[in-house]
């Protein structure tokens, strides 16, 4: 029929068309989402997608209404899921970028020095610390000021954790030390989380809660919060017994045991070249595991390391000396004991 005659002069003919025995291209965006899977440990990774998710849904609704930290629904509303859901929001794309470029580096190397439990754990604490605060001080502002205007200011995103894990890292840095402002001043680390903290309120407007989150910082990196920290043999049970069935086996989650400490700082700092900006998880896990293997054992058990002769990891033992005695007293006897029986032997041979 004439439909069928059209039809096939007007389709293309499959022969003429490059064929291809090789795999499909690749899709970027679900590559890039693959390599920030792998190299980011789980806590990270799920407090980044959050902030990818509230910004996506921000399009449809506002989820601060809902979920910030709002004195009026948190208290006489009763609504606390805010205290612990309002760190979590992100509604500008800007935002979005900058919290990718500021938190996901710092949050890996603090996950990785620390376990993910225990990050998980100082994010909680400093969310539920900083909105705890912000609702005593804004109760006490409407009440000296009889305004009830104040208890409708809002607390949320992520900043409010980021101030404090910079104030963390800035009270923990060398006294003295000094860092640069985008590159055009160098002021004392100390008063860093200040300086960017005047920068915000001038851009955005003052917020409290990224002030409070601060002080809590400070508090934290000081020491005077160590009391509310969880210890590593009760880190350890609550792994072994109510997440050993999911999230201990999810990808990048890292135990406790298998935290790297201090050295997740000394390696990331190795790598200021080229494109090697973050530590591969797996890399990771194996070298905490062998340095770890020797104190994995009382770490489960809640003991300390016993004091004595020995002395820190890596650096010169008694014991290991001690060792190597032992090891010389065996051979010789051994030696000893292949000369008798020579002796013997030539004996009875005679």
């Amino acid at each position: 029929s004439f439909s069928r005659h059209f039809l096939t002069l007007t389709s293309p003919d499959r022969s003429m068309q490059p064929q291809s025995d090789g795999p499909p291209p690749s899709n970027p965006i679900l590559d890039a989402y693959e390599s920030f899977r792998n190299d980011t440990p789980w806590v990270t990774r799920n407090v980044m997608l959050s902030q990818v998710g509230t910004w996506f849904v921000s399009f449809f609704f506002d989820p601060t209404y809902p979920l910030a930290n709002i004195p009026y629904f948190t208290i006489y509303r009763f609504e606390v899921y805010r205290i612990l859901l309002s760190p979590f929001i992100c509604t500008r794309f800007l935002t979005l970028v900058f919290i990718y470029f500021s938190f996901v580096d710092n949050g890996r190397r603090l996950e990785q020095g620390h376990g993910s439990c225990m990050f998980a754990f100082l994010l909680v604490m400093l969310g539920v610390a900083v909105n705890f605060i912000f609702l005593i001080l804004t109760i006490a502002l409407s009440i000296l000021t009889s305004s009830a205007g104040v208890l409708h200011w809002q607390a949320y995103g992520i900043w409010m954790l980021l101030f404090g894990i910079l104030e963390i890292e800035c009270v923990k840095a060398p006294s003295g030390s000094k860092r640069s402002l985008f590159g055009f001043a160098t002021i004392p680390t100390e008063y860093y989380p200040l300086v960017i903290f005047g920068l915000f309120s001038i851009l955005g407007g003052f917020q409290l809660s990224y002030l409070l989150s601060i002080g809590v910082g400070y508090l934290y990196g000081k020491g005077h919060l160590d009391r509310y920290l969880p210890n590593p043999s009760t880190l350890k049970r609550f792994e072994d017994t109510n997440l050993s069935s999911n999230l201990v086996r999810q990808k990048g989650w890292i135990v406790a045991q298998e935290s790297l400490g201090s050295t997740a700082w000394s390696a990331d700092s190795l790598s200021n070249s080229g494109d090697n900006h973050s530590l591969s998880l797996t890399a990771n896990q194996a070298t905490a595991t062998a340095t770890v293997a020797g104190a994995a054992s009382s770490a489960s058990a809640g003991e300390a390391f016993p004091s004595g002769p020995g002395r820190t990891l890596g650096s010169a033992s008694k014991r290991t000396n001690a060792a190597v005695d032992a090891r010389e007293a065996r051979l010789k006897a051994l030696e000893g004991k292949k000369k008798d029986s020579r002796d013997a032997d030539a004996a009875m041979a005679v």
